[in-house]
């Protein structure tokens, strides 16, 4: 929903920018990306995913990850 209000992955003045909730979870941004894409964690059943219609394409989530100014 936020990509489609035209916010763009990455820019941090006017997009969409993926931060770390570290030490809660690993340091490891393709946990989050994989969580973007798939809207559940790793090992979690489909059934778990939430806001399903809400995923974006992998692409989309590394350049969130990938934040320039």
């Amino acid at each position: 929903d936020l990509l489609a209000s035209g916010l763009e992955p990455g820019n941090a003045e006017s997009g969409l920018v993926f931060g770390s909730d570290v030490p809660i979870v690993r340091a490891d941004p393709a946990d989050s990306v994989r969580a973007a894409v798939a809207r559940r964690r790793d090992r979690a059943s489909e059934a778990s995913s939430i806001n399903a219609g809400q995923a974006i394409s992998e692409a989309e989530a590394w350049r969130c990850f990938a934040c320039t100014g």
